[in-house]
């Protein structure tokens, strides 16, 4: 039997041309209790040369090694000419993050995607074997399970209020080492898949990008904030350059997880309006006292939107409860769950109105 050894990673070059990388910004970190290392000779800006400590840092990555994993997936990729031979198969590596004591770890869906046999290794060393609860193509997460005692979980931030010049780790499996730790910070937030080709276009994706260094075998790893946070799990990179990586946003990840938890996978819903950027022009056309929103440039017939009352024109201020825009409201759409009556508000003639719309399986 030849077995193949391939590293599970999405990696693409990206058919735009490159743009300027956007400048570190120093941003300071929780002091800690380690002295702060000697200042380094002149050359390139260092962490600590930016007003971070390396203590910082050996603090988060000890904080958050017992909670990160690394996932082997034993792929089936062909049956051996020989007759009556074994299938030949391969090893699939990536990173995943404890979320709950009960054994849950979230990876990538394409770590997973192909596994017939995954195991999950600790950082102590100590290895076992995991089933797949649920997966979801689209966001490019997957949820897996493992039987464990005191396993730790790690703490879930807000990946809503990431900036531009946060600082953060990335800690993962690159090319097979364990519990490897990189350190950068938020290069951009609300990156689309028509800035990050991966797979099919998606109107579901916002990727963080970050100059923290992310390599074959990171896939599924955290992207961590300085409070010892998840604020991501690491997706892709881009080859054509150095420091361009990406990762899904832990408040998707945490909206996927509880019907892959329950159901396996996510039955997304559909609101049924075709949507345009609000635009300067389109706010003062409909005399809106300020900008926000998104225009509603047509309506599909007999959508949950038309039997709700929404109509072209309209302006969607809030959904659910929560302000939106052309890239968040899709999403929010997405997961608002089949048969759930929703509160849409909108602006209408003038005025704002609220209507409640009944939420249905998304089509297909």
């Amino acid at each position: 039997m030849r077995s193949k050894v391939s590293i599970a990673v999405l990696v693409f070059a990206a058919a735009c041309e490159s743009k300027h990388p956007p400048t570190p910004v120093p941003v300071p970190v929780p002091p800690t209790n380690r002295p702060a290392p000697a200042a380094p000779a002149a050359g390139p800006a260092t962490a600590a040369a930016t007003g971070v400590t390396s203590g910082a840092f050996v603090d988060l990555a000890r904080r958050l090694n017992p909670s990160v994993v690394t996932i082997k997936a034993t792929e089936l990729v062909g049956r051996s000419p020989f007759y009556d031979a074994p299938e030949e198969v391969g090893l699939s590596l990536g990173s995943g993050v404890i979320i709950d004591p009960a054994g849950y770890i979230v990876t990538n869906n394409h770590v997973i995607a192909g596994g017939h046999d995954i195991r999950v290794a600790f950082a102590d060393g100590n290895e076992v074997p995991a089933k797949v609860v649920g997966r979801d193509a689209e966001l490019d997460i997957g949820l897996i399970k493992v039987d464990g005692k005191d396993l730790v979980a790690a703490a879930l931030g807000d990946s809503d209020h990431l900036e531009v010049g946060d600082w953060v780790l990335a800690i993962g499996n690159p090319f097979g080492l364990s519990h490897t730790a990189t350190a950068g910070i938020v290069s951009a937030v609300g990156r689309t898949t028509r800035d990050v080709p991966i797979g099919k276009p998606s109107r579901f994706q916002s990727f963080i990008q970050t100059d923290a260094s992310i390599n074959p075998g990171n896939s599924g790893g955290p992207l961590v904030n300085t409070s010892g946070e998840v604020v991501g799990i690491a997706t892709a990179i881009d080859t054509r350059g150095q420091g361009i990586g990406f990762a899904v946003p832990i408040n998707l990840v945490k909206d996927v997880v509880p019907a892959l938890r329950r159901d396996g996978r996510l039955a997304r819903t559909w609101l049924g309006v075709y949507l345009s950027p609000l635009t300067d022009d389109l706010a003062a056309s409909v005399a809106l006292p300020a900008r926000g929103g998104v225009f509603v440039s047509g309506v599909v017939p007999g959508s949950p939107a038309a039997r709700a009352g929404i109509g072209k024109g309209d302006v969607i201020l809030e959904f659910d409860g929560k302000k939106v825009d052309d890239k968040t409201l899709p999403w929010r759409v997405a997961v608002a769950g089949a048969g759930r009556k929703v509160t849409v508000k909108i602006w209408r003639a003038k005025a704002e109105k609220k209507l409640d719309v009944v939420m249905e399986r998304l089509p297909g």
